[in-house]
């Protein structure tokens, strides 16, 4: 018989940016979980990263969460140099696992101990550490909103979709990072978020990763807990908008920044990676000149 987590050392990371509410109700959640652990766990580090809000934030979590260590940035990083810089602070070698939260999951009442459990279910069964995604739902739809991601077809790389969790762990090819658990062995091997990132992408990057260093990538049973998915009213997905608008926003940080998307692809996708490295921003121009061509002719 494998031995399970017993007597682990947890590290949780994090990164915020003006939800304030939002940050404090989720460490609120992660504390009292980690209490519902017991003896389960023998010390738990909680490191956040609070890039530049303006909303007091690292007041209100310094005065409501004092074991809390709150790093502060300048408002420059977003979510993925926000994580790399909490990875550093959070993970050494005192650590047994890392888990990853975003500040906007609402975690069901026992969802931390759902999440072990699952890990150790699957550690007795492959006989070796694995990295474990938890699925959210949507609060209003309940529709999965986040989690493990698959490839549907072989030669579409850069395509993954958001799979539905089952009644048994799902083996999937990545992820989304709002709600991940990882052994110390794996984060040893794959390391942090790649810092050229700025935003997204980075937690896809990983999940990757986890897998070409040779490790599996579970999503657990069931859901964690509920997140929103973020609208794409006002981003270059948005059709309503006009070009310039579009074009704006799909080279931010926000949206698919050339070159982190240049990181990506050339990591990920193999000799053809110009091809679809360019495809999206030439998408985005011939479909403006498809939208004013119709215009003209109408």
């Amino acid at each position: 018989m494998l031995e399970v987590a017993s007597g682990f050392r947890l590290s949780v990371i994090l990164a915020c940016h003006n939800r304030k509410l939002k940050t404090l109700a989720c460490l609120q959640a992660v504390i009292d979980q980690v209490g519902h652990l017991g003896s389960r766990i023998s010390a738990c580090r909680i490191v956040l990263v609070d890039d530049g809000s303006t909303d007091g934030t690292a007041e209100a979590v310094r005065l409501s969460f004092p074991q809390v260590q709150i790093v502060e940035a300048d408002g420059s990083l977003f979510w993925c140099r926000s994580m790399h810089l909490a990875q550093t602070y959070a993970f050494g070698p005192d650590v047994d696992f890392l888990l990853w939260l975003n500040d906007d999951t609402d975690l069901d009442s026992d969802a931390l101990v759902r999440v072990f459990n699952s890990y150790d279910s699957l550690l007795e069964k492959t006989g070796k550490p694995v990295a474990l995604v938890g699925s959210l739902r949507d609060p209003v739809s309940n529709r999965t909103t986040y989690g493990g991601l698959y490839r549907a077809r072989w030669w579409q790389r850069t395509k993954l979709k958001l799979m539905e969790p089952g009644d048994a762990p799902l083996r999937a090819v990545s992820m989304n990072g709002n709600c991940v658990l990882l052994p110390a062995e794996i984060v040893n091997s794959v390391g942090n978020f790649d810092e050229r990132f700025e935003h997204a992408m980075g937690d896809m990057d990983y999940g990757l990763r986890v897998i070409e260093a040779g490790y599996e990538l579970w999503v657990m049973p069931g859901f964690v807990g509920s997140c929103g998915r973020n609208s794409t009213a006002k981003t270059y997905l948005d059709k309503s908008i006009g070009f310039r608008q579009r074009w704006k926003h799909i080279v931010s940080a926000k949206g698919l920044p050339p070159r982190s998307w240049y990181y990506f692809t050339r990591r990920h996708v193999g000799v053809f990676w110009p091809v679809y490295w360019g495809w999206p921003y030439v998408r985005l121009v011939l479909s403006a000149l498809f939208s004013a061509f119709s215009r003209q002719r109408g």
